[in-house]
């Protein structure tokens, strides 16, 4: 019987909602700066080398003239006092630290803007122990404010108005680089990016690359009505304290009972269950109990169990391996690229497997390192006898569509009701969603089963159709629960999918 090694999903390169449709929650990362990395590379090279997709649009960008010529000026005439006056009367407000943009322009398809750290934030200066930015939040957050602006503009001139299709605020970054630290003053354009989203480019006041983001998503400002509530005395929300009553104050997780197990010790079910050196307690018999045990597990069936009934049991038991992803603890450095990745996982399951027949098995994104794993392994000639997907949805569908932000919503939801998702986590997350970017999967020789999910989380739409040739079979619950309160259905599915041809 063959070795079963599981993939885990790592998270879609999103910001998802917190509680609700009209909140975020967002976490913005920096990555230390090497510079002895790029040094003897001129700008050009540097941005050819490291954002190929867009070095020719950068180069371009960087020699052009400034102000764009032909580039017509976003204003904001008598209304409030300037962009930031007009920005505000349409319900987003910036303080005197973020409001760095000082001009802006439309150029066709294309916004540019000059933005400048804020004096208010230069003068007070880094703390210091305080973070050193390797680009400053407010500068960039100043880069993007032409967005919201030109979003205000209601017709070529470039005067902003009542008529436009409303406020626009960013809401998930790809293929973020930053080539250039320090910088207090940027130049900026965003044009047409790839799958229909917006590509930002910034340099410096001589043209140097300074950041690059290859694709931003954008997410309409909710309209909440015609009228804005005062921001005091118009509040629809205030803080208070509430004392706590005895009853729901915070008290320490119970300890788990002890327990032992009925049987003897070096047979398959009771060394499962009270592993060698674990300090479980093993009992020959129930008069052997004792009271260092609260609980006495018996295996199933019982250890003296003769017969058909044994040989049945131990036919539904299959070794499994869980291969883990690196990059996931804090300081661990994730893959460079997806063949190191693959490369490196490809070991894992020779090392895992190393006698028998071996099935990958994929969980959501996690069926696509198995995938990728099981075409190495094939090139390799040591194909293993089966993959299976679970809920795994096409590389590159709705990446940014609502139903996976829903879903991605829901799965943040649940795990962090065992283990908060820190910062390490989550861009290990997103690091590996930009590792499978522009990736398709190949046929395979081995036999495939796609296992779907009966029902759809709320707000999320099915999985499409896995295009390669597969074996398809749907179990009971959504994206998550197959694998929770139905995962014993979820398993037997594949065990008797395995069982009828595989292994």
């Amino acid at each position: 019987m063959g070795k079963v090694l599981l993939y885990g999903a790592p998270l879609r390169q999103y910001t998802a909602p917190a509680e609700g449709p009209t909140t975020q929650a967002v976490r913005r990362m920096s990555m230390p700066f090497e510079r002895e990395l790029f040094d003897g590379y001129t700008a050009e090279q540097f941005a050819a080398a490291a954002m190929p997709e867009l070095s020719a649009a950068f180069q371009e960008f960087g020699r052009a003239p400034w102000p764009p010529e032909g580039g017509v000026p976003l204003r904001a005439d008598g209304v409030g006092t300037g962009p930031y006056g007009r920005l505000a009367a349409d319900g987003l407000r910036y303080g005197p630290a973020f409001r760095g943009m000082r001009a802006a322009w439309r150029h066709g398809e294309e916004l540019y803007a000059d933005v400048a750290l804020p004096e208010a934030v230069r003068a007070s200066g880094p703390e210091a122990d305080g973070p050193e930015f390797v680009l400053h939040p407010a500068l960039f957050d100043a880069a993007l404010h032409a967005l919201a602006l030109d979003g205000l503009v209601k017709d070529g001139s470039g005067a902003v108005g009542p008529a436009a299709v409303g406020l626009s605020l960013p809401f998930a970054f790809g293929g973020v680089r930053v080539h250039t630290t320090g910088v207090q003053r940027l130049r900026v354009r965003v044009g047409p990016g790839p799958d229909g989203q917006a590509a930002v480019e910034l340099t410096d006041e001589t043209g140097s690359p300074v950041a690059t983001v290859r694709s931003l998503t954008l997410r309409p400002l909710p309209r909440t009505g015609p009228a804005t509530a005062d921001p005091v005395t118009g509040a629809l929300h205030r803080t208070d304290w509430v004392p706590l009553t005895e009853s729901v104050r915070w008290r320490a997780p119970v300890a788990m009972a002890r327990w032992g197990v009925l049987g003897t010790a070096g047979t398959r079910l009771v060394d499962t269950l009270a592993p060698p050196g674990s300090g479980v307690p093993v009992y020959r018999g129930p008069a052997a109990c004792d009271a260092s045990a609260a609980v006495v597990v018996a295996p199933c069936p019982p250890p003296d169990t003769t017969g058909g009934a044994r040989d049945q049991a131990a036919g539904l038991l299959r070794p499994v391996s869980a291969v883990r992803h690196p990059g996931f603890e804090p300081g661990e450095a994730l893959p460079a690229t997806l063949d190191a990745l693959v490369t490196a996982q490809a070991i894992a399951v020779r090392a895992a497997a190393a006698e028998g027949p071996l099935v990958l098995l994929g969980r959501s994104a996690g069926g696509w390192v198995a995938h990728a794993v099981a075409e190495r392994l094939e090139s390799e000639g040591a194909a293993p006898a089966a993959v299976v997907l679970v809920d795994t949805y096409p590389p590159g569908h709705g990446d940014r569509g609502q139903a996976l932000s829903a879903m991605t919503s829901d799965m943040l939801r649940r795990a962090a009701e065992f283990a908060p998702a820190g910062p390490d986590r989550l861009t290990a997350m997103a690091g590996y969603f930009e590792l499978f970017s522009g990736w398709k999967p190949a046929p395979l020789a081995c036999p495939t089963l796609y296992v779907r999910a009966r029902d759809t989380p709320p707000g999320a739409e099915p999985a499409p159709d896995w295009s390669l040739p597969h074996a398809e079979v749907t179990v009971d619950g959504d994206h998550f629960t197959m694998l929770e309160e139905h995962a014993r259905t979820t398993a037997l599915a594949i065990h008797r999918w395995l069982g009828a041809g595989p292994v």
